[in-house]
Parts: structure tokens; C-alpha cells; sequence
């Protein structure tokens, strides 16, 4: 069988339409599988940042109710009253009511942020002795009886509120509440939250402390994270504060650690500050499945009450592979329709083009070996006729070019080839571009010996010092002292003598750039029938 160039062209193009289309399915399915995975990666961070603002909106939240309780007009109140500096033997009437005021706007705040367990006031005078104490207790609200008001000088919260500028909240590390020594049963993670109350005249009177269920907010903070995905939280040691299993929650506490640096070495670079976030892909960890997981440095409090928090959200990468499995058969299935029908394209095209190729292939050998009658399918409407057309006209026209081009170069070198006066073309930079005869002989140089070079060497000073700025003054002004005039200037020689030349400038443009062309009339064998001017003046 011959191959003709249409069977080649059909074969090759078929190839390449099967190769291309496979793989074009390869990227599409590929791509798919990044685009999936980064999207799902995003959806993990931005949960995870979700989850941080939210966070910290609870925290703003807080330190704003702190603040405005420890302005109230009641708190203020009872602070403002020296009294309160001393144990009293008894409380009275007005005494009752400020405390009773107090009690009041507690328990309006209890009532609106579900996860404010207590809220209390305790003076720094008595071992910091507590005034006043709301407790929420099975979903009620108790105004704890002053019986049972504790002292909070020696609880580390107290403390570090009583050191805080005024308006600053103390956070403590979210833990396990205690009675005392004791955990207390059921478990419960609080945090306790202390601002320090100034007196109307800014004077230190205590602490205003709220403690907060974090059982709760860790629930809030779930429910912003997809069903099939799971949020991590842990201390700045890596100790878990929120993990689906919680017998692993709070180890530090219960004696038994479980840190996240031990499931997952990879996010030890987290914790000594080396990155302040990371994504992970394919970590076989709890559940025991392959999964894509995202973690992110937070940073909670205020000023050098700061303290860091690992938030991180993980997801099965099942869940996404079965959405890549899917784009694939899609993908296969298109790829096959695609490849068959750029198969038959391609034969149906290949066929259209196989007499004219044929016409053209026996044009081009005619037309090779000297024939310059060849028939060539032109003025015909599809691409091939029309480029056929147009290489016809394309190369009549180079010829006459050519022809033209060769006549007219012809003559410029017989010009200045044959000229008496000597003539120098120069580019802006003043570097010899051309150097005819009748200049070889005026300035004794050969040709050779001057292109490239500047052309003040053919100049006697001040010219020859003074020369490169005048070019620069004239391409910045454009202000002619000697083109198109003619002036009677000296030149040098090779061998150093100086002869007296008449020398006109005109200027052209080449490819976008500037050139000078100078004549020169050798006059030191007969002066000028005219009147010239003497002054060797710059361009």
C-alpha cells in the first residue's frame, strides 16, 4: 500500500486525536482529583477558621460583658463605698439592695449566655472575700446565700485579675472543674474568666469573675463543622480539649495523656511555632480510615494573658474519593465519545483534502524543476485554494522587489562609490557606518580602519573634544547649527595634518533610528566661489 499524504495525514491526525482526547481525559480526571482535594481542603480551612472566629466572638463576647458589668451602676456602687474595705458585723437595708441590683444584672447575663456557668464579685479586702455569686444550677438560676461565699485571694484567677490593668480580662486554661482538690463527677471543662473592678475614683476595690462551661461552647462550636467531619481542639501542650472520644479529653487532668503531637507528629511544628497552620492528606488516624485533615494556630486573651490553641477539623478522604470516582467513569465515558467522533472528523477532513493536496504536490514538483507554468488549484474559496492564490501573488511580487531592490542598490553604491566628495554615514552614537573611496582619500584612513569607530578621530580639536555633545544637544533639541547649511570645518588626517573641508549634514531615519550623512569637499587646493562661513559652529 502507498502512503499518500492524505492517508498520513489521516492516520497521524487520527493518532493524535486519540492521544490528544486520552489525554485530555487524563488532565480533566487529574485536574478533577485536585480541584476535589483542594476544595475539600479549603472547606476544612475555612471550617477551621469558622470555628475560630466563632471562638473568638464567644471570648470578645465575654471580656464586653466583664467590662460592662464591672461598670454597672450597682457594682460601681458597691464599690464606691468605703466601707466594704472592713468586715461588717451586719448588712444593712441599703446594703441588701445594692447587692440585691447586683444579683439582678448577674442573673440577666446567666440568662442569656447559656454557657456562663457562674458570675461573681469578691472585694480584695478579707483574703479577697466574696460579695456577691450567681450559679446556674439544672437550668435554674441560684443566688448562692452568704453563708456559702468563699474567699478568692489564694485562686490563681484572682490573682492575675488583681495584677491586670483596668478593663484587661484574665482567661485561666480551660480544665476540669474542681471542689477543692477533687475533680468534680460529672466532668465539666470551665474556664474561668476575672477582670478587676476599679472604684469610681480609681482606686483597686476586686475582681469581677465569670466561669464558663466549655462543654457547652465546644458544642456550639461543633455544630459549625460538616456532619461527616470532626473538630480537634487542644492546649498549647498539645493536651486534647475537645476530642469525639472523650475519654481522651482533659488526660492531663484524669492522669492519663493523650496529646495530638503523639497521634499526629507531623503538627509538632504547630506547637515550637514553626508554621502557624498546616493541611494533611492521608493520615490513618482515628476513625481507623484514611483521612484530610487541616489544623490551625489561634491565639486566645489579651496583652501577656495570651495563650495558643490548636484548632483542627478532619474529614474521611473516602468521602471525597467517592465524588472523584464518579468525575473518572464521567470522564472515561465522555473521553471515548470524544475520541471516536475526532477520529471520524478526521477522516471525513483528510478525505476533502486529498485532491487538492495532490494538485498542490504536483505544482511544487513542476514548479522544482524549473517550470514556471504550473497549474496550482488557486481561486478556489477554502484555505487551501486561497493559499495557493496568494503564494502565486506572493512570489510575483518578491520577484519584482527584489529586482527592484537589486537596481536600486546598484546605483546608491555607484553613486558614492564614484563620488569626488567624500561621504560618511553616522549613527545617534556617532560610530562610522559607511566610508566611501573619495573619503579613504581625503582623510588618508582605509575603510576598514574607521568603521565602528567615533568620528571625531577625523576631527581637529574642539571638534574632536567637543563633538558627542553636539549630537546630544541636537537629539534633545532638535535645534540645527549645521544641517542643511554647510559650514567650513577642519579635518584630521591619518597621519595627523589638519586640511580645511566644506561640510554639509542631512539626516535620515533606518529602522526607527536616526542617521547622518556628511559630504565633504576637499578646499585646501582652491577656496569656495561662494561665501561660507568660517566658524567650526556644532550640529
Amino acid at each position: 500500500m502507498k502512503w499518500t499524504i492524505a492517508s498520513k495525514i489521516a492516520t497521524i491526525f487520527s493518532c493524535l486525536a486519540l492521544v490528544g482526547t486520552l489525554i485530555v481525559g487524563l488532565v480533566i480526571t487529574e485536574g478533577s482529583r485536585v480541584l476535589l482535594m483542594d476544595a475539600s481542603a479549603k472547606r476544612l480551612s475555612h471550617t477551621a477558621q469558622i470555628v475560630q472566629i466563632r471562638f473568638t466572638d464567644i471570648l470578645e463576647e465575654l471580656r464586653s460583658d466583664a467590662a460592662f458589668l464591672a461598670r454597672t451602676p450597682a457594682v460601681q456602687d458597691i464599690a464606691a463605698r468605703e466601707a466594704l474595705s472592713v468586715t461588717l458585723p451586719a448588712a444593712t437595708a441599703a446594703e441588701v439592695t445594692r447587692r440585691e441590683l447586683v444579683q439582678a444584672s448577674f442573673r440577666v447575663f446567666l440568662e442569656s449566655r447559656p454557657w456562663y456557668q457562674t458570675i461573681g464579685l469578691a472585694a480584695s479586702v478579707d483574703n479577697g472575700r466574696e460579695l456577691v455569686r450567681i450559679e446556674r444550677d439544672q437550668g435554674g438560676m441560684v443566688v448562692v446565700p452568704e453563708s456559702q461565699l468563699t474567699q478568692q485571694g489564694n485562686l490563681r484567677h484572682f490573682r492575675r485579675a488583681m495584677a491586670l490593668p483596668e478593663g484587661q480580662l484574665y482567661l485561666s486554661p480551660v480544665a476540669l472543674k474542681r471542689a477543692g482538690e477533687h475533680i468534680v463527677e460529672p466532668h465539666l471543662p470551665v474556664m474561668h474568666a476575672a477582670m478587676p473592678v476599679d472604684t469610681p475614683a480609681g482606686h483597686r476595690f476586686g475582681v469581677l469573675h465569670i466561669s464558663i462551661n466549655m462543654g457547652l461552647v465546644f458544642k456550639v462550636l461543633d455544630d459549625l463543622v460538616d456532619p461527616e467531619a470532626v473538630l480537634y481542639i487542644t492546649n498549647h501542650l498539645g493536651d486534647f480539649l475537645h476530642h469525639p472520644e472523650p475519654a481522651k479529653s482533659f488526660g492531663f487532668d484524669l492522669g492519663h495523656r493523650y496529646t495530638l503531637p503523639q497521634a499526629l507528629p507531623q503538627t509538632k511544628v504547630l506547637f515550637s511555632g514553626a508554621k502557624d497552620a498546616m493541611l494533611l492528606d492521608n493520615v490513618q488516624w482515628q476513625p481507623e480510615e484514611p483521612q484530610i485533615g487541616y489544623f490551625e494556630r489561634s491565639t486566645i486573651g489579651q496583652g501577656t494573658q495570651t495563650r495558643p490553641l490548636i484548632i483542627g477539623v478532619m474529614s474521611p478522604r473516602a468521602v471525597v474519593l467517592s465524588e472523584l470516582n464518579a468525575v473518572r467513569q464521567r470522564s472515561a465515558a465522555y473521553t471515548l465519545l470524544f475520541a471516536l467522533a475526532g477520529i471520524g472528523l478526521v477522516l471525513f477532513v483528510s478525505h476533502r483534502l486529498t485532491a487538492p493536496l495532490r494538485q498542490i504536490t504536483r505544482a511544487v514538483a513542476r514548479f522544482s524543476r524549473g517550470d514556471s507554468h504550473v497549474p496550482l488549484p488557486y481561486g478556489g474559496s477554502d484555505e487551501i485554494g486561497i493559499l495557493a492564490d496568494n503564494f502565486r501573488l506572493l512570489a510575483e511580487r518578491v520577484k519584482t522587489q527584489v529586482r527592484d531592490l537589486e537596481e536600486k542598490e546598484g546605483r546608491l553604491r555607484s553613486i558614492i562609490e564614484t563620488a569626488v566628495d567624500g561621504i560618511i554615514v553616522i549613527n545617534e552614537g556617532g560610530k562610522i557606518e559607511a566610508f566611501n573611496p573619495a573619503a579613504e582619500g581625503i582623510f588618508g584612513y582605509r575603510a576598514a580602519e574607521v568603521m565602528g569607530h567615533n568620528v571625531n578621530m577625523l576631527m581637529a580639536s574642539p571638534d574632536r573634544e567637543q563633538h558627542d555633545a553636539y549630537i546630544q544637544r541636537y537629539l534633545e533639541t532638535a535645534e540645527a547649527h549645521i544641517i542643511g547649511v554647510g559650514r567650513v570645518v577642519s579635518g584630521r588626517r591619518k597621519d595627523g595634518h589638519t586640511i580645511p573641508l566644506y561640510l554639509s549634514i542631512g539626516e535620515f531615519q533606518q529602522s526607527g533610528e536616526r542617521k547622518f550623512t556628511g559630504i565633504l569637499h576637499d578646499i585646501s587646493r582652491g577656496q569656495l566661489l561662494y561665501h561660507t562661513p568660517s566658524e567650526t559652529a556644532p550640529n
